[in-house]
């Protein structure tokens, strides 16, 4: 079960002034921030944030089930299923790796027992100031000595 901070979650007391109530069939399940904004990342720079699942049932827990995404460079980070007690909440972590230059919009889908929850991500990427490029669609042999 996730109580507090960090990266586990937490009381009714560390929930943002403007957290929304969920929708009309998972009144208790919200999500804040509702999109997750990288802004300007360099190419083949690993960027980091999160979003905080709140179960704001007073009495029932919620299992988050499995998190998905539909774009390679927008990547769950070190995900688990796991309960989110009663009145608890649960920071997920994404991560974001530019691959080409310019805005990158995806989604991600969180399955819990209350339903599906779809979090817009987008991030935008911009040269790298060491000149670095990904090696996208790249054919590198392996196993072959230098």
């Amino acid at each position: 079960p996730q109580r507090g901070g960090g990266s586990g979650g937490g009381g009714g007391s560390d929930r943002p002034a403007d957290l929304m109530p969920g929708p009309e069939w998972a009144p208790f399940v919200s999500i804040h921030p509702p999109e997750v904004d990288f802004r300007t990342r360099s190419l083949c720079s690993l960027s980091t944030s999160h979003f905080t699942l709140f179960n704001t049932h007073p009495s029932e827990s919620l299992r988050v089930i499995s998190l998905t995404t539909d774009t390679v460079p927008f990547q769950p980070l070190d995900f688990k299923p796991q309960e989110v007690a009663a009145d608890g909440q649960l920071r997920i972590a994404i991560t974001y790796l530019p691959r080409s230059l310019g805005a990158t919009l995806g989604t991600v889908m969180l399955l819990t027992s209350k339903g599906s929850f779809i979090i817009a991500t987008k991030g935008f990427g911009v040269t790298s100031p060491y000149e670095v490029q990904p090696l996208i669609g790249a054919q590198v042999p392996t196993g072959v000595p230098n």
